[in-house]
């Protein structure tokens, strides 16, 4: 049982995802979230002694069910992991670093937009 990380060395940042989403149990629509990790926690989710639906850290490695959300570790976590760490194109992909990919976003898609503007013909009025 490895000792359990504090938060700060677990999640990196969160982002919601752009089309993904679950219904709960009561019918509400909840968008999904990506989870930007340390490398510490993606051991710790491959080796199942994390949640991969809340982050919860396991004192045994692939549980029945999270005690928190309820996520059923043991069955789903393997091929979930698999699926959207891996195979989902809208997620940058593990061993790209995560700067050059923020520098590259900023460049293709980063719009400069004024936050203000003067209508035409307005005097511009200065301070006495």
């Amino acid at each position: 049982m490895p000792e359990p990380l504090p938060w700060k060395e677990i999640l990196l940042d969160v982002e919601v995802h752009p089309s993904r989403s679950f219904q709960l149990e009561d019918g509400r629509m909840m968008p999904d979230a990506i989870y930007v990790v340390t490398e510490a926690a993606k051991e710790r989710l491959r080796l199942g002694y994390m949640c991969c639906n809340c982050l919860e850290q396991f004192e045994v490695a692939f549980p029945i069910r999270c005690r928190v959300c309820g996520f059923p570790v043991a069955k789903e976590q393997g091929w979930l992991l698999q699926k959207q760490m891996y195979d989902d194109h809208n997620i940058v992909s593990p061993g790209i670093p995560l700067e050059r990919e923020r520098e590259h976003m900023e460049r293709s898609l980063h719009v400069v937009r004024p936050s203000m503007k003067v209508p035409k013909g307005s005097p511009v009025r200065r301070p006495p």
